[in-house]
């Protein structure tokens, strides 16, 4: 369902950069032996990302997309898969400083819930998928100051301190880590891309700096 919703947006609103970054994430969802994983055939996974971002630019530069939920979206999942596929780095140093950057200026993530037909799940998507990144990576999400918006009815208060404890360097190496497919597999189970009441879409915004 994490895949096929977006999909459907891409659809509706003509956006071949939510496409493709939805492709992108269904890649890094399969079994590494198969022929489309990105551990197999990462030509095909690089190749989707580059088109994803290609269309990301475009976005950017145009005032009626720059901030809109298919843009929020694909810059987050292009910033999951690069995580995912072993580029942390690039996800760190470029998608994530401004796929923030993006949110504030949309009033950050309570104001997007509320904004759209489509507006909770697109919070939650950027909320859940942050909190197994900085999981994976032991680093601090980037949306630490309302990421729990999405986790408000989940029992997730350990491994919330064990990321913010790994962040700050204090945890045990020897203490095991929750895995991802857990916190993941524990998310949907509590209805986590659950779809709100629609409401009016916000005016879109000009973007100052693009996602490359």
């Amino acid at each position: 369902e994490d895949i096929e919703w977006p999909m459907a947006l891409s659809v509706q609103t003509n956006d071949p950069a939510l496409f493709f970054a939805a492709l992108a994430m269904s890649c890094v969802h399969l079994p590494e032996s198969h022929e489309f994983s990105p551990q197999s055939n990462p030509f095909f996974f690089r190749w989707l990302s580059s088109k994803c971002v290609e269309f990301l630019n475009k976005s950017l530069s145009n005032p009626s997309r720059a901030y809109s939920d298919g843009t929020l979206v694909a810059v987050t999942f292009i910033s999951f898969c690069e995580s995912m596929a072993g580029s942390h780095r690039i996800a760190a140093t470029v998608h994530q400083p401004g796929l923030r950057e993006m949110v504030n200026a949309r009033g950050g993530l309570d104001s997007i819930a509320k904004a759209s037909a489509v507006g909770e799940r697109v919070t939650k998507a950027i909320s859940a998928l942050d909190i197994v990144v900085a999981t994976k990576f032991g680093c601090t999400p980037i949306f630490d100051d309302s990421y729990l918006l999405t986790l408000q009815d989940v029992e997730v208060t350990d491994i919330l301190s064990r990321i913010k404890k790994t962040a700050e360097g204090h945890l045990d190496p020897a203490s095991p880590m929750p895995r991802t497919v857990i916190l993941t597999q524990r998310l949907k189970d509590h209805d986590i891309f659950k779809s709100p009441s629609p409401s009016s879409p916000p005016a879109p915004a000009r973007i100052e700096h693009p996602v490359s």
